[in-house]
């Protein structure tokens, strides 16, 4: 039967950032608008349990999370305005082969014109 889609992307979320934590370590907060997967019971819960405070964006203020602004306007830009998705199949494969470029080929002005892989950020 599996979960509904609400839950199911909580669950996902959580183990999302339980493997990012793995690797780069808890952080003290974790910044984002109030969408159904961070403000979900399960995801709160969670979140709490590992003393990892939310920091919500005020709705309709997007320049207070302007990383995730920033990085959505180039996935638009150079990667979801550029395609025509005919499966879900295909959008995952292009959209890694997106990800891939994008962490480990595109120079970055923020980062010095390193790519993320090159600036230790993968």
């Amino acid at each position: 039967m599996g979960l509904k889609p609400p839950l199911r992307f909580a669950a996902e979320l959580i183990l999302t950032l339980l493997r990012l934590m793995r690797v780069y370590g808890k952080p003290s907060f974790i910044r984002s608008d109030n969408g159904t997967e961070f403000s979900a019971t399960a995801v709160i819960t969670w979140l709490r349990d590992k003393n990892v405070g939310p920091a919500y964006i005020k709705p309709g203020s997007p320049w207070q999370n302007g990383f995730v602004e920033s990085f959505n306007g180039k996935l638009r830009d150079e990667c979801l305005n550029r395609e025509w998705f005919v499966t879900r199949r295909e959008a995952k494969i292009l959209i890694e082969k997106w990800r891939q470029f994008y962490n480990n080929e595109r120079p970055h002005s923020a980062l010095g014109n390193r790519t993320p892989a090159e600036a230790g950020l993968q």
